[in-house]
């Protein structure tokens, strides 16, 4: 009888401890307790219902959609739910990170630090090649569009996908260095121009896929 009781203390200790934000995104997997079957009755649960409001966003040239937002008084730490398609309240179909915020500082990161404020020459050093990213000043400014075959590319997979967006300081964009890489076009990042810049992470986009094949939902 005492084996049975410790052994359900222990289960019921675990996972309280899975559900427990340590606002790491995990790239196909999760973004703290989230995972692809989480639902707002979910985010009630994990966040509280004070947290957890609804609003309006815009995502690129699309919006405004309607969305669920977590932490919204909250810059350093808010999420902007966008539900998929004829999935209101049941299905996550992407995650943007302190949508709000207005400087570096934001609560979720990826593995090894990887956060807002990241800057274009680590992640180079961190992919083991140059990646292309669109130009600036315009919609999907400053997006990356592809890694190249590096690395980072496992960021980016049917079961799910990790989108970062970098932008250079405002000092920067007095340059002309900034004007030669703005518009709709793609750079490599090894260009002299994007590597005199440095750009940083301003932008954190997270969605789940298909999930079809995909393992379980924490690493």
């Amino acid at each position: 009888m005492l084996r049975t009781t410790l052994l359900i203390a222990a289960l019921t200790i675990a996972g309280c401890a899975a559900q427990t934000n340590d606002w790491l995104i995990v790239p196909s997997k999760r973004a703290g307790p989230i995972t692809a079957s989480t639902t707002r009755a979910d985010l009630v649960r994990l966040f509280g219902a004070a947290n957890v409001t609804e609003g309006e966003t815009n995502i690129g040239d699309s919006g405004p959609l309607p969305c669920t937002r977590v932490f919204a008084k909250r810059p350093d730490s808010s999420l902007t739910i966008i539900w998929g398609e004829n999935q209101r309240n049941k299905k996550i179909g992407a995650i943007e990170f302190c949508w709000e915020t207005t400087n570096s500082t934001c609560r979720w990161h990826i593995a090894d630090g990887v956060g807002f404020g990241t800057t274009l020459k680590t992640l180079e050093k961190m992919n083991g090649r140059p990646f292309k990213i669109r130009g600036f000043g315009w919609d999907f400014g400053g997006q990356i569009s592809s890694w190249e075959g590096g690395r980072l590319e496992a960021w980016q997979t049917p079961c799910g996908n990790v989108g970062l967006s970098l932008n250079p300081t405002a000092a920067a964009m007095e340059s002309t260095a900034y004007g030669s890489v703005m518009g709709d076009a793609e750079f490599l990042s090894s260009k002299p121009e994007l590597q005199k810049l440095d750009p940083a992470i301003s932008r954190i986009e997270f969605s789940f896929g298909e999930q079809r094949g995909c393992t379980g939902a924490r690493p």
